[in-house]
């Protein structure tokens, strides 16, 4: 077999083989003194002529692979674990294609590296079974190595010797196109999906009853998986019904992406189900396939009492089965969760009303910093500017140097040291919680500084005692209308509507 550099990842152009039948073992090192590494395929270069070949028809392989020269690696070696990438990677999953065992354990001896604390990334790799023995090689001499892998075709060759790797925990992160995998090889594999360390996503599956039974058992006992994304996949008749079971009973997934995967959706199934009795959901992302109405009711109405969720996107090609009842839905939802800050349904109200309505419920909520719902005309520019300021509102709520630097307005003589300023930021966050924009909120703390600088206050001034005038100024300020004339005041408003 000859490595060619022709057409392949090996080379980044078309240069013709000048060598075909070149050996490493028949080129001296050199002027360096640099040895390759030994091979058992010919290589498109002897060593001579390809050192005098212009740079921009070289490549880092073709370095490693011809002058035995390694890719640099300063940028990863503060990292612990050291996750590889780049040329290391493409020189890594090269040799594994060409079952070049001795390549890749020189390559770890020219780079000082240690395996058994590296991540090695492989990307977009086409497994056959060489590379799959040779990857169980590396980990039985590295006990501590691991790979995030992205395998653009599996065959169903590879899959005992792929399943064995994952059930061992030796993949932090994989992506797997299965279109190509018969019943019996995908319940081979899915039965060991729970024992990737970090994140899945899998492509093109076709499951039947036994395939995704092994995937649901895998799932639903999975130590560390943390993000997973299923995309193309096809549940077939029970519509995911156990695979959305496991992922309740799931102690360490937060994160679920589904495209064009299709779960019943129905009031206490699907969707439904995987916000309203999952404690640790965080993000639930779903892009529906063609033809696929999202009940988008229900599923609001499902995480109206969710504690866990900070992120909802439901986007689909078709309208909500309930569109009628959908904006007594989400002003069920604005109104009562506390805890969604992202929420993405490309689905309109029904009249200017609604909007008006939904602005004003937005007033109570301090947790949605982020809402996108269809383009509509219905939609004035008065109230989506009221909704922005209510979103920036609680972005800023979010924000500790936001809230710490409002605080130090309490103080503006630091008479009670940082300590008055903290506590103060305590009572900002309240002004803010209250106010309907950050210009309101830059005009309410510019006049509690402007009252707080001509207090008289009996000496020393303690924290209980600014403490107390403080919330007595705030609470004024929030429910009188304050109207402030001098030149000073007015600049000051100017200045901290500004600075915020």
């Amino acid at each position: 077999m000859a490595i060619s550099g022709a057409g392949s990842t090996i080379a980044r152009s078309q240069t013709p083989v000048i060598d075909e039948a070149a050996s490493v073992s028949d080129q001296a090192p050199s002027s360096e003194g640099t040895t390759p590494p030994l091979l058992k395929n010919s290589l498109p270069y002897a060593r001579a002529d390809y050192e005098k070949v212009e740079p921009p028809e070289k490549t880092p392989l073709l370095d490693f692979l011809i002058l035995g020269k390694t890719p640099d690696l300063s940028q990863f070696k503060s990292e612990s674990p050291v996750t590889l990438h780049g040329d290391f990677s493409i020189i890594v999953s090269q040799c594994l294609l060409f079952g070049e065992a001795n390549a890749i354990d020189f390559l770890w001896r020219k780079s000082g590296l240690n395996p058994n604390d590296c991540i090695v990334y492989l990307p977009r790799m086409m497994l056959n079974e060489s590379a799959v023995t040779e990857l169980q090689m590396q980990c039985r001499a590295h006990p501590g190595l691991t790979f995030d892998l992205d395998i653009h075709r599996v065959d169903s060759s590879v899959v005992p010797g792929l399943a064995t790797l994952i059930g061992q925990g030796k993949v932090c992160n994989l992506t797997l196109d299965v279109n190509h995998v018969p019943s019996k090889s995908l319940s081979q594999l899915a039965a060991v999906l729970g024992q990737v360390r970090e994140s899945l996503t899998m492509n093109g599956a076709k499951f039947d009853i036994h395939s995704e039974k092994a995937l649901a058992d895998s799932l639903e006992v999975s130590p560390s998986l943390k993000r997973l994304r299923i995309e193309n996949c096809d549940f077939g008749p029970s519509k995911g019904l156990q695979f959305v079971e496991s992922i309740q009973r799931n102690d360490s997934i937060t994160h679920l992406f589904l495209s064009h995967s299709t779960i019943e959706t129905s009031l206490g199934n699907g969707y439904c189900a995987l916000i309203r009795n999952n404690t640790r959901l965080e993000h639930l992302g779903v892009l529906g396939a063609f033809g696929e109405s999202i009940d988008v009711d229900s599923v609001l109405l499902s995480a109206v009492d969710n504690k866990s969720l900070r992120y909802l996107s439901l986007h689909y090609p078709n309208r909500s089965r309930n569109e009628l009842r959908f904006s007594e839905s989400l002003f069920h939802l604005v109104e009562k969760n506390r805890t969604l800050t992202t929420l993405k349904i490309p689905v309109a109200l029904q009249s200017e009303e609604d909007y008006r309505k939904l602005a004003d419920l937005m007033k109570e909520n301090t947790s949605l910093i982020y809402l996108e719902l269809r383009r509509d005309p219905k939609m004035t520019a008065a109230v989506k500017t009221a909704i922005d300021d209510i979103l920036d509102r609680n972005f800023a709520l979010a924000n500790g140097p936001t809230l710490r630097k409002a605080g130090e307005a309490f103080d503006p003589y630091g008479a009670a040291g940082r300590g008055m300023a903290d506590v103060g930021s305590v009572i900002a966050r309240n002004i803010l919680q209250n106010s309907s924009s950050l210009n309101e909120f830059a005009n309410t703390m510019a006049y509690v500084e402007l009252s707080m600088r001509e207090l008289t206050l009996p000496e020393p001034a303690t924290i209980t005692t600014l403490t107390s005038n403080a919330s007595t100024i705030a609470t004024t300020t929030l429910t009188t209308s304050i109207t402030t004339s001098p030149t000073t005041t007015t600049t000051t408003t100017t200045t901290n509507a500004k600075s915020l």
